[in-house]
Order: structure tokens, then C-alpha cells, then sequence
């Protein structure tokens, strides 16, 4: 016995001038897999596509993990946002960024953006948040605030809040 029959391979080759065009005008694979669905009923996975690219001689350079464009983008998609991982690796597929979940997580955590609170510092982080909800109280800055908004400032202010 030779091996399993394993799943034909795709065949891309109808679609070969538009995907080149796609990737040669700065489109991301996740996009121009989108776009195979959508227009052509065509679904592929990602990795499928980036090997057959790779085999039409294409070489995407992806961005650098790690960069402060980057710390950036998922501080404003944390703080502004409230997004979880999930969100912030999705939002950050289709603006063409590949990042791992744990990768993501490393980095939201070296910049102090957490999702939760240790049960061991809960008092303390609790005690903090009461006074620093009473400055602005007193500031009289966020009176009349909503839940969300009021979780989105304090969270911008690098307070780690629950819904």
C-alpha cells in the first residue's frame, strides 16, 4: 500500500493572474482568500494559498513582529476598542499582520495590558481603582459617564477594568 489518498490539491491555476495582480498591488493573503470565496465561490486555505504563491515564484515579505506600529495598533484595539485577543489577531490578519495568539499575548503583556487581575493583587488593585475613580470624581471629568465609556477610560488609562 502505497499511502492514504490524501484531499486533490486546489487548483488555482485559473485564478493564477489575479492573485498575482492582488499580491503585486499590496493585497494580504487573508484578503485575496476572501476575495476567491466571495467573487469565485473558491475556498482555500490560507497556507494553500501562500504555497502556491510561493510556486508561481511570488515572495510576500510579511511584516515584522514586534515593532511599535505594532504595539500601538493593539494598544488603540485593547484600550479604545475593548477587543480580546481573538478581535485584535483577526483585525490584525486583515490589515495583512500574522501574529501568533501566544505572541500577542507576550507583547499585550509587556506593555502592562492585562485582562484580568491576579486573585493575589485584587485587594490592592481594587483600593487603587477607588482612588483613583474618586480623583476623577472630584475632577468632576467623569461624571455622567456610561459603563462602557467609563470601562474605556480607565482602561486607556492603563487600569485594567471589568465589564
Amino acid at each position: 500500500m502505497a499511502g492514504r489518498p490524501g484531499r486533490p490539491p486546489k487548483d488555482l491555476s485559473p485564478f493564477q493572474d489575479e492573485i498575482l495582480e492582488l499580491v503585486n498591488e499590496g493585497y494580504t493573503y487573508m484578503y485575496i482568500k476572501s476575495h476567491l470565496e466571495y467573487q469565485h465561490g473558491v475556498r482555500v486555505g490560507l497556507r494553500t494559498l501562500e504555497r502556491q504563491c510561493s510556486r508561481w515564484g511570488v515572495q510576500k515579505k510579511r511584516k515584522p513582529v514586534d515593532s511599535r506600529e505594532l504595539r500601538d495598533r493593539i494598544s488603540t484595539l485593547f484600550k479604545e476598542g475593548c477587543f480580546t485577543d481573538k478581535k485584535i489577531m483577526r483585525t490584525l490578519n486583515l490589515e495583512g499582520v500574522s501574529i501568533h495568539k501566544k505572541t500577542l499575548q507576550r507583547i499585550r503583556r509587556d506593555m502592562g495590558l492585562y485582562q484580568r487581575i491576579s486573585p493575589f493583587n485584587q485587594e490592592e488593585t481594587n483600593a487603587r481603582l477607588t482612588e483613583v475613580v474618586q480623583e476623577e470624581l472630584n475632577r468632576g471629568y467623569i461624571e455622567g459617564f456610561g459603563r462602557g465609556y467609563l470601562q474605556a477610560y480607565f482602561r486607556d488609562k492603563g487600569h485594567s477594568v471589568s465589564r
